[in-house]
């Protein structure tokens, strides 16, 4: 029997698959000419704590600009920004101020908050799924669950995020 070579290729559609789970940044710094519209909002059950103003820096005039915290914001001051979109100031993620050495970070207390909410769910409706007894309470159950890990895996990524964020808002000195 005469030995028999393959060569095996993969399909052109069949490559690795990748996810790009990298969160892209955009870092400006600016200058405030002119700081208007500030109001300090208090927390509340559903929202931490921000500030909400507009400025104009360089002519142009950017309006609802939302920052955690009670920041220092004055005209003047210099500030390294760190945007979630190139130029989108409602992306805002956090900032360095310049004139003081104020670092505002993203809040990521209540991301860890809500994985922990989400986990707690997915294993009671894990639990429940094992101790169904009928095929719908178990495909109930089963869906439940499902969606309850999916969204820990989904909170995970934002607190990722912003914990990178945060760590690009400091090394922008």
């Amino acid at each position: 029997m005469l030995p028999v070579h393959f060569q095996l290729r993969a399909a052109s559609w069949l490559r690795p698959l990748s996810f790009n789970v990298r969160p892209q940044m955009h870092i400006e710094r600016i200058t405030f000419d002119r700081v208007f519209d500030i109001q300090r909002r208090a927390a509340t059950r559903y929202a931490p704590q921000r500030t909400d103003f507009s400025f104009e820096s360089g002519g142009k005039k950017r309006y609802a600009v939302q920052v955690p915290g009670w920041p220092r914001i004055e005209a003047g001051d210099t500030i390294t920004a760190v945007l979630g979109n190139e130029g989108n100031w409602q992306t805002l993620a956090g900032w360095k101020n310049h004139a003081n050495g104020e670092v505002v970070l993203p809040l990521v207390g209540r991301s860890i908050a809500g994985i922990w909410q989400a986990a707690f769910i997915g294993i009671l409706f894990l639990i429940s799924f094992t101790t169904a007894e009928n095929p719908a309470g178990r495909a109930a159950a089963g869906c439940a669950s499902a969606f309850g890990f999916a969204m820990v895996v989904v909170l995970l990524l934002q607190l990722r995020r912003k914990k990178v964020q945060a760590l690009a808002i400091q090394r922008s000195v």
